[in-house]
């Protein structure tokens, strides 16, 4: 299980371990960015194996996956709570995150400017998190319960988790409202920035350039199929809703890099995946909750997606797989978090040659 130091009043969270090995199950809505400091380690999201070094990212939301063969490495977990945003940003709720920071992605020119800078505001936030922490640990701490992910933090009046959990299930005390302020602050700019670069629509069209009038409305459409996993969602239904003519919504969603069926299906064989991993329902049950007509569809379009079958799927992840891992606090590696911040200015340097 694992453990994450929630700051009070704000949408962020963070760990940092050396691990071995790991595996999570992440709570809905939220995203959680992963970097390594040092090392090298990998990740496995259920098909493929992706190694991450030092100064590499991959981020996860709401998604199972494990990493392993961890060597003398460092890394770093940061989350951001999705909901505290919503209300402002009501986009956000449709969005998927897909940011591949590593050689071999599907980013053959990586790093681009958009992986530099992103990777410059995850920096920046750790580095803003290891003050508040050396701050915090000269005026002590006060007892409260542990906090393991998978189990909600005490909710503050604001519905935020409530204070920060530390591996010894020791509770920081509140930092200062200007500290609040601006690590929301921070969390909004990273989001925001997330939003228009590592949408999962940027990732499908090779990273097309979109309108703002185009993201708007791809969004508004993928909404209304989102909300309606088991209806049995056609062109025609998104027609009349939108006042469109079905040749031109075919088109416009051909844009994104994938067609209507292929956009229907992929976020249905999401909602199965979770499904899978926290019910004991069977392929056929799942089949139906998720819109699909029967199991053989289920399972050709969800392995499309995985690249396994729903029931390899919950075999994967069901075995067990032990935590080999040991946390530590930001102050204790601040060695490393500057090395690291030092390539990422370079780079940023470099890139406005």
């Amino acid at each position: 299980m694992q453990k994450i130091n929630w700051v009070s009043d704000t949408p962020i969270g963070y760990s940092v371990y050396e691990a071995e090995s790991r595996f999570t199950l992440l709570p809905e809505n939220v995203l959680e960015i992963i970097l390594c400091l040092r090392g090298e380690i990998k990740f496995f999201d259920g098909y493929e194996d992706t190694l991450i070094r030092e100064g590499e990212f991959i981020s996860v939301d709401s998604d199972a996956y494990d990493l392993h063969d961890g060597k003398e490495n460092l890394t770093v977990s940061l989350y951001l709570k999705l909901d505290p945003f919503y209300e402002k940003y009501p986009v956000y709720r449709n969005c998927e995150f897909i940011l591949e920071g590593f050689a071999g992605g599907k980013s053959s020119s990586y790093p681009t400017l958009a992986h530099i800078n992103v990777q410059g505001m995850i920096l920046g936030i750790l580095s803003y998190l290891m003050e508040i922490e050396a701050d915090v640990s000269k005026t002590g701490f006060r007892k409260e319960s542990s906090l393991e992910i998978g189990r909600e933090p005490a909710k503050t009046e604001s519905g935020l988790p409530g204070g920060a959990v530390s591996e010894t299930g020791v509770y920081c005390k509140e930092i200062s409202e200007e500290q609040k302020t601006t690590l929301c602050h921070m969390a909004d700019t990273l989001l925001l920035f997330m939003v228009n670069k590592f949408d999962a629509l940027f990732y499908w069209s090779d990273n097309a350039d979109f309108s703002e009038n185009y993201i708007a409305r791809y969004h508004e459409i993928s909404s209304y199929i989102r909300e309606r996993p088991t209806e049995h969602v056609t062109l025609s239904d998104l027609s009349r809703e939108f006042h469109l003519t079905e040749s031109y919504l075919s088109e416009f969603l051909r844009k994104s890099g994938l067609s209507f069926k292929e956009i229907l299906f992929y976020y249905r064989a999401n909602i199965a995946e979770r499904l899978l991993l926290t019910t004991n329902k069977t392929m056929a049950e799942i089949a139906e909750l998720c819109g699909f007509s029967n199991v053989k569809i289920f399972t050709v379009y969800f392995k499309k997606w995985h690249h396994c079958s729903p029931r390899e799927y919950r075999k994967i992840f069901m075995q067990e797989i032990e935590d080999k891992l040991s946390y530590k606090n930001l102050t204790e590696v601040e060695g490393e978090l500057q090395r690291v911040s030092l390539i990422n200015q370079r780079m940023r340097l470099m890139s406005r040659l």
